[in-house]
């Protein structure tokens, strides 16, 4: 005859274990995900002086993702893709307007991330925070010129200076390598 204390013994030996595995799981994906939202937020704290690389746009696509429910951070992230989609302008000062609405709503962005996380960032903090040297700035308006004048030239918007020179023929830029 089973008794209460025997049916109590039974379930606990089954359920026990099976709860201790279900515990675990719940908590190994809540760690997961919650490292995903921490390499979102480190990618983007990172890349916020260079918001055209490769992992600061891949960041800003996951958001949507990973945040979704957060309805602060996905609200701050429609405001953020909704300025990037539209265009600068074409004159310097409407884009440099356009870029300090773009870092403005970032910092907006970051906050609200950090928050959801526990992190006490205020928005001027992540707004005038970060370094990106000045030469990434310098080679990335210079490519972009360098681009802009193939499109014009391709175009047949711009010419191609080419002079003549009399004297010695020219030495081969490309020497063989010493043997």
């Amino acid at each position: 005859m089973l008794t209460g204390e025997t049916i109590a013994i039974a379930a606990s030996t089954v359920v026990g274990p099976l709860a201790a595995v279900f515990i675990t799981r719940w908590n190994d994906r809540r760690a997961q995900r919650r490292e995903r939202l921490l390499h979102i937020y480190r990618t983007l704290m990172a890349t916020r002086r260079s918001t055209i690389s490769p992992e600061h746009v891949a960041a800003i696509n996951l958001i949507e993702v990973e945040f979704h429910g957060v309805q602060p951070v996905i609200d701050a992230w429609t405001a953020y893709i909704t300025h990037l989609n539209t265009p600068s302008g074409t004159t310097t000062h409407q884009v440099t307007v356009w870029n300090e609405k773009r870092a403005e709503l970032l910092a907006i962005l970051l906050v609200k991330i950090a928050k959801h996380l526990g992190f006490p960032k205020g928005e001027l903090e992540i707004l005038h925070g970060g370094y990106a040297p000045q030469g990434w700035l310098d080679k990335e308006v210079r490519q972009q010129q360098i681009l802009d004048y193939i499109l014009r030239l391709s175009a047949s918007q711009a010419i191609l200076p080419v002079s003549v020179q009399q004297g010695a023929p020219p030495t081969n830029p490309f020497p063989p390598p010493p043997t």
